[in-house]
């Protein structure tokens, strides 16, 4: 089974607030008061549109985070946090990145994990080790993982979205 996910990651009020300015944005509600932005390809070209930044894309660890989105997360951020997440995995193989805005600007430097498959000793790794990009970024904003054995994802129920 696939995961797939562009998002904006903040508290319901932050991320209805910037939800309401653009037409194509979808939102959902996940657990202890995070909402997540899907960033649709309508919504991107949406952004880089009107925000039309003409700077280079920023960050080599997204394939999906324009100079136009960084510079909205940025501004937007002021307040509060956003983070920003991708996931693309497939069959457990895949990689996932995240980074956090808060006080108009990178909080945490982008971050990203790989899980890879290693053929010498058939079995699937994860490069680097420790904690996965995104549960890096969620802990930061305030999550709290209260199930043992339950990750930050999972505690807000990011495995849901796809």
């Amino acid at each position: 089974m696939g995961h797939c996910l562009k998002a904006i990651i903040g508290r319901e009020q932050d991320i209805k607030s910037l939800a309401k300015d653009w037409l194509h944005a979808e939102c959902s509600a996940l657990a202890q008061g995070f909402w997540l932005m899907s960033l649709t390809d309508e919504l991107l070209d949406d952004i880089n549109e009107l925000i039309n930044c003409p700077d280079a894309d920023p960050y080599t660890e997204f394939g999906y985070l324009s100079a136009s989105l960084s510079a909205l997360l940025e501004t937007k951020s002021h307040l509060t946090a956003l983070a920003y997440i991708e996931t693309d995995y497939f069959g457990g193989i895949g990689y996932q990145a995240a980074i956090l805005y808060e006080s108009g600007k990178v909080r945490i430097q982008p971050l990203k994990t790989d899980d890879l498959w290693d053929h010498q000793q058939q079995l699937r790794v994860q490069v680097p080790t420790g904690m996965r990009a995104i549960n890096t970024i969620l802990k930061a904003m305030g999550v709290v993982c209260v199930q043992r054995d339950v990750d930050e994802f999972d505690t807000i129920k990011l495995g849901w979205q796809r």
